[in-house]
């Protein structure tokens, strides 16, 4: 008679596999929201820079918005009014402002899903599937395989965004003529 997997057995390598695989997953989560954390921070400097405040000033605005997209609309209208029209700065941020929003539903959904190691029996396997619940979409409920690739690519755009937002807040100096190690 065949073993059943409904319950965990300990010792089961696919079980113990799986369990290595949502270990990785969680860890990965967690770094997203640390990842958001010091975006938050990058757009408070943002902030400081548009409004002419300084980081502290920005930082009690900024907090004082309770969305990413109401923070990112005030950021988006400072810089279409601050910043000059037709300028390649204006556009290179209200382009990154934009990408930041879709990074920022994409975050949710990573942030706010359920994730559980469940076993299958039709293909005898145990996976990590996510659950994402939102009212406001098209499909209220949808259920995928948690995937390691997305949470990486997520935490690699992020932090693309976020360097170029460092530059254009002056976090990061930018290269100048005849200054080889602009990066120190």
């Amino acid at each position: 008679m065949a073993k059943s997997k409904l319950a965990p057995v300990r010792g089961d390598p696919d079980l113990d596999k799986a369990q290595r695989q949502f270990d990785v997953i969680l860890y990965l989560i967690g770094q997203v929201v640390v990842a958001w954390g010091e975006m938050d921070d990058t757009l408070i400097h943002v902030l400081a820079r548009l409004s002419g405040n300084r980081p502290k000033a920005a930082g009690i605005t900024y907090y004082a918005l309770d969305a990413l997209s109401t923070r990112l609309a005030v950021i988006k209208g400072l810089a279409q009014h601050k910043l000059k029209a037709g300028k390649k700065k204006r556009t290179d941020l209200l382009k990154l402002l934009d990408r930041l929003g879709k990074l920022g539903r994409t975050r949710n959904d990573i942030i706010h899903a359920v994730y559980r190691l469940i076993y299958d029996p039709k293909p005898d396997k145990w996976m990590i599937k996510k659950m994402v619940f939102r009212s406001l979409r098209e499909t209220l409920y949808r259920e995928t395989l948690a995937q390691t690739a997305e949470l990486e690519d997520h935490l690699e755009q992020l932090s693309d965004v976020r360097f170029r937002l460092r530059i254009f807040s002056g976090l990061v100096p930018t290269p100048r003529k005849g200054r080889r190690h602009w990066m120190r």
